[in-house]
């Protein structure tokens, strides 16, 4: 989403995502092109704060940032067997702003 612009954050991000497969044996946000997986990834997460998306398009040009409101579900309800530290840490990794990851 960021052209080109990358760091450590990033591979956080990633970690979050191999350690939700991990534990549920499936994908968590199996996009079919970046846009679709953007979509899957508001479904469970919701859309980021304005602030976080305002962030983004500083580091963006080919992406439309003008997402429709959408509250998440969730990831607990994903892997209703992972223990309450395991979703904290996802949760954690899987933040929106790479600041807080």
């Amino acid at each position: 989403l960021t052209d080109g612009y990358y760091n450590y954050k990033m591979d956080m991000w990633g970690v979050g995502c191999v350690f939700f497969e991990v534990m549920s044996l499936y994908p968590l946000f199996p996009g079919a092109n970046e846009l679709d997986q953007i979509n899957k990834i508001h479904k469970i997460l919701g859309t980021p704060p304005a602030e976080v998306l305002a962030k983004f398009k500083r580091h963006a040009s080919h992406v439309d940032f003008n997402f429709p409101h959408q509250e998440g579900t969730g990831i607990a309800k994903l892997i209703p067997h992972a223990s309450a530290d395991a979703i904290d840490l996802m949760q954690k990794l899987l933040c929106y702003n790479p600041d807080d990851r």
